[in-house]
């Protein structure tokens, strides 16, 4: 830069030397510390004036460095901890996904709601008396719609009553298009909070409570037979321990937590006959609390699973590879890169030849994980806004995330742009806390709105 260039308006005091004072010079020779400056007025004479209010304190430099290098090592040694731990963790993940940057906004539509309010006491019990609830997907049954299993509980004469339904899409005479209709309903015991699929046969499902109670049925899509005689009860089994986790691995095994840690396999040999497999529990290295808050299973590993914890920790796990300890089976291989809160959610998913773990906290962080042999990082790591995300769905291909709010709001956040792409506003009472994309990707139902499921229908122009 040339300064000579640029100029600037000098901003300062007016002046206070007087023109018309004598200065004289005494030239004492060449040396130049003998020049003597004198002006015949004393005013203004530095070595006389008493005025204090102008004088300067005088700055004293010294040559020493030493008090200068105790407090930088003094500071160095306060943040060396908090440094080490930055340069262990590495660089920030970042996403680089040029596949999905032209992928056009998602086409997604409200489609049916689905009104349980009509199982209420009516005489007396209101619409926030039915509590509780979940969903899951089940095999295609016409024209690309799966069949549907819902769970919900309902307050009558002041007694807890529980059931699970299933629905069956059908074609609606008047404008053919498909509505889902009621098949049957099944009473249960407890409250089912846990409805998963199994993924190798999309017929049968499993329901498990947190008062310890599991079932397996399996749905028989035979219009000719009697709607009671078409979803068939597998399996049943009651325990005292609370259940906090269900999922299906890929080889007809189903995992079953309890709240202190433990894990039970139940393997279906078959339809008439379930045993227990395994017995493990979770034992984390460096934390004591090893309550589950949600289980996957490990696309394409019939053995491997991921558990996420309350304190965020994200363990991946093996039934195959257990470490024997104090009298009992410790699953843990390693443990992943771990969330700030507790983890809400956990999605097997499958893209392009890989498969990831999708795992989600309530603040709304999000990991990707590629499964393989020496993963440890996650390979995208992205932020919902608020408010808390009890439960996420996402798409194969990674790009886009569902959420349920409140009053039926359906939240779609896009991985690529990182933004919050659309926002369907709902009319519905209560929080939303079930979200479930069926396996075809076509169809999306959230709840329970005080008594209210809702569909989605999402549109793919391919």
């Amino acid at each position: 830069m040339n300064l000579s260039d640029y100029s600037s308006e000098v901003v300062g005091f007016d002046s206070t030397w007087d023109q018309d004072k004598q200065v004289l010079v005494k030239d004492a020779g060449t040396e130049a510390m003998e020049s003597r400056l004198e002006v015949s007025d004393q005013s203004l004479s530095t070595v006389e004036s008493k005025d204090v209010g102008i004088q300067a304190t005088p700055t004293i430099i010294s040559n020493s460095n030493e008090e200068t290098d105790r407090k930088l090592a003094a500071w160095l040694k306060k943040i060396l901890p908090a440094l080490e731990k930055e340069l262990e963790e590495g660089p920030t993940p970042v996403y680089n996904n040029n596949s999905n940057t032209d992928v056009s906004p998602i086409k997604i539509e409200e489609y049916q709601d689905i009104e349980l309010k009509k199982y209420l006491n009516h005489e007396g019990n209101q619409s926030d008396s039915l509590i509780k609830g979940t969903a899951t997907w089940l095999s295609v049954s016409t024209l690309d719609s799966p069949v549907l299993a819902l769970s919900y509980s309902v307050y009558i004469d002041d007694q807890m009553k529980s059931f699970v339904l299933i629905f069956e899409p059908k074609r609606s005479k008047s404008d053919a298009k498909i509505y889902w209709q009621e098949l049957t309903s099944i009473p249960v015991k407890e409250p089912i909070e846990f409805l998963v699929t199994n993924p190798q046969n999309r017929d049968m499902f499993a329901g498990g409570s947190t008062s310890g109670d599991l079932y397996v049925w399996n749905y028989q899509n035979i219009p000719s037979k009697e709607s009671e005689s078409r979803v068939a009860e597998l399996f049943s089994k009651s325990s005292e321990d609370t259940l906090v986790a269900l999922t299906f691995m890929n080889d007809n095994k189903i995992l079953c937590c309890q709240n202190d840690g433990k894990i039970l396999i139940y393997k279906i040999v078959s339809k008439q006959n379930t045993t227990v497999d395994k017995i493990m529990r979770i034992k984390p290295r460096n934390t004591r609390d090893p309550l589950i808050t949600c289980i996957a299973s490990v696309p394409g590993a019939d053995d491997d699973f991921i558990v996420g914890l309350l304190n965020g920790t994200l363990l991946y796990c093996s039934s195959n590879q257990l470490m024997h300890q104090e009298g009992e089976f410790n699953p843990i291989i390693r443990e992943l890169n771990s969330h700030k809160f507790s983890i809400s959610s956990l999605i097997s998913s499958s893209h392009s030849g890989k498969s990831y773990i999708i795992s989600c906290d309530l603040s709304g962080e999000i990991f990707f994980h590629e499964v393989a042999e020496t993963f440890m990082k996650p390979k995208l790591v992205v932020k919902l806004p608020l408010p808390m995300k009890k439960k996420i769905s996402c798409l194969n291909n990674m790009e886009h995330i569902f959420c349920p709010l409140d009053n039926g709001t359906l939240e779609v956040f896009r991985t690529s742009s990182n933004i919050r792409e659309t926002v369907i506003e709902g009319k519905l009472d209560g929080c939303g806390n079930v979200v479930e994309l069926s396996r075809n990707e076509s169809w999306l139902v959230t709840g329970i709105y005080n008594g209210t499921f809702k569909i989605y229908h999402i549109l793919n122009d391919e």
